[in-house]
């Protein structure tokens, strides 16, 4: 009805993803995040979805662009980083996934640990400047 609201964008992402359509719903993330870039809980739901498709890399980018765009300190921020501290966990139980050696997801893990924004971003390849 409303092709132009990131809002709606993003309850249809949430409803596919609820429905296990997953690919569907990183559509609908990315087409919200077309929409309103800076909207921080599109940028997490688009990585909850690629976590559950096993794009743990992509799913790492988007929590780091996600806490680019948070406060420090704020219970959304919480969140985020336990998304990201779930996913490198799942990592270290793929060890078919090319991102998944032992060294870089025990780098991850520790940046994730003391959530350090700076290097967890450069760890997974989101610039500086970079949260889209």
């Amino acid at each position: 009805v409303q092709p132009d609201d990131y809002l709606s964008w993003n309850k249809l992402g949430a409803t596919l993803a609820n429905s296990g359509r997953h690919e569907e719903a990183v559509q609908a993330y990315r087409r919200a995040l077309s929409l309103a870039p800076g909207f921080v809980r599109a940028r997490a739901n688009l990585g909850i979805a690629c976590h559950s498709l096993r794009a743990y890399d992509q799913a790492l980018s988007n929590y780091a662009s996600a806490l680019r765009l948070l406060q420090p300190g704020r219970q959304s921020d919480s969140s985020v980083w336990n998304l990201a501290r779930q996913t490198v966990a799942r990592m270290a139980f793929e060890p078919s996934s090319t991102s998944s050696t032992g060294d870089r997801v025990t780098a991850l893990k520790a940046l994730v640990e003391a959530r350090d924004l700076p290097g967890f971003s450069r760890a997974v390849g989101v610039a500086q400047s970079d949260s889209s």
